[in-house]
This record gives C-alpha cells, structure tokens and sequence, in this order.
C-alpha cells in the first residue's frame, strides 16, 4: 500500500514538473516571436531612416563621443568637401 502512494506522488510531481516545463516552453516561443518581429520592424524602420537621410539636401552627420564621423550623407560630404567612402 506504502508502495502505491509513493509511486502515485512521484507520477504527480512529474505530472507537474512537466505541466511546468510545457508552460515555460510556450512562453519561450511567444518571446521568441515577438522578438523576431521586433527585429524585423527594426530593420524595416532603419531602411526607411537611411533613405531619408541619405535623400535629403540637407547635411547630416552623425559623430560618436570621440568627434569620430559615424555617418555622413551625400549632402554632408559636398559641404564638407570630403570623397564619399561608400561609393
């Protein structure tokens, strides 16, 4: 009888380590989801904002803290009268 108890409390406590295991992994994959997603707006909205900089008259230039030129437009190269690397 002892027996039975204790192997009826062991199938619970895998029955709900596993109900764990089933939720926890949902939950990952919706994550993981939501931040493909996430990634793919990003790079959408940054392909947007580097054809509006790039097709704009006006000079932009994007400087780190050390006053190193990260970005610069075409605008920003012809007054500033440097050759544009990326072309």
């Amino acid at each position: 009888m002892l027996q039975c108890i204790i192997a009826l409390l062991a199938y619970l406590g895998i029955g709900l380590l596993m109900r764990y295991v089933d939720q926890h992994r949902r939950t990952t994959l919706l994550q993981a989801g939501q931040l493909v997603k996430e990634v793919e707006h990003r790079e959408t909205v940054e392909q947007q904002l580097r054809g509006l900089v790039e097709g704009t008259p006006a000079a932009i230039l994007t400087l780190d803290s050390a006053g190193n030129a990260l970005l610069a437009n075409e605008a920003a190269h012809e007054l500033l009268g440097f050759e544009n690397m990326a072309k």
